[in-house]
């Protein structure tokens, strides 16, 4: 027995429509890719960078291998090394290389009535960061930081625009976000006392 007009018309239809469960058009059914990889991913007190681990408190050298030279080096209660092009800066007690913070600079600070400190990175981060499983960006608001985050939450400090938390591991370990007149991110923080060894 051949087909009928009626079950050629229907096939006609079906693959008119795109066939079985074909999404091609973008629709809200298509697979939504994976984000990219954090390119800044903090866990606890662990840091890496590209996949790579960023010792802290770890050696200068240690960190040129795994972000290239550091740009400048500014001279103020402690040295602070930049790398200008990343975004990034770290800080040694004086006269030593050994990092004790990452500061990430998400926005060019707010202008305001004093002079942005010379440590600040000449561009901002451009890469990804995640802090325990919450990706922070500068759009970010800090309830939803707090919402995808694993751990401590960021609880408001001692100003407004600051929310921190501390990790004692094996010594304190100092975690913030500076916010902008927005309430938008502006910079990340993670800082060991200068009692760590």
């Amino acid at each position: 027995m051949k087909p009928s007009w009626m079950f050629w018309l229907l096939v006609a239809l079906w693959a008119g429509a795109g066939g079985p469960a074909c999404t091609c058009d973008g629709s809200k059914d298509s697979p939504v890719p994976p984000p990219p990889p954090c390119t800044l991913l903090i866990s606890g007190t662990s840091i890496q960078y590209n996949g790579r681990v960023l010792p802290l408190p770890g050696p200068l050298g240690a960190w040129e291998q795994v972000l290239g030279p550091h740009s400048r080096k500014v001279e103020v209660a402690d040295d602070v090394y930049v790398w200008d092009q990343l975004g990034l800066y770290s800080s040694a007690l004086t006269s030593s290389t050994v990092l004790r913070s990452i500061a990430v600079q998400l926005t060019p600070p707010d202008p305001g009535p004093l002079e942005a400190p010379k440590y600040l990175p000449r561009s901002t981060f451009q890469g990804r960061l995640c802090v325990d499983g919450s990706e922070i960006t500068p759009h970010s608001r800090i309830e939803d930081v707090n919402r995808n985050k694993r751990g401590q939450l960021f609880a408001r400090g001692y100003l407004d625009h600051i929310y921190s938390y501390d990790i004692v591991s094996p010594t304190q370990v100092y975690v913030r976000i500076d916010l902008t007149d927005d309430e938008q991110p502006e910079s990340f923080y993670m800082g060991f006392s200068n009692e760590a060894p």
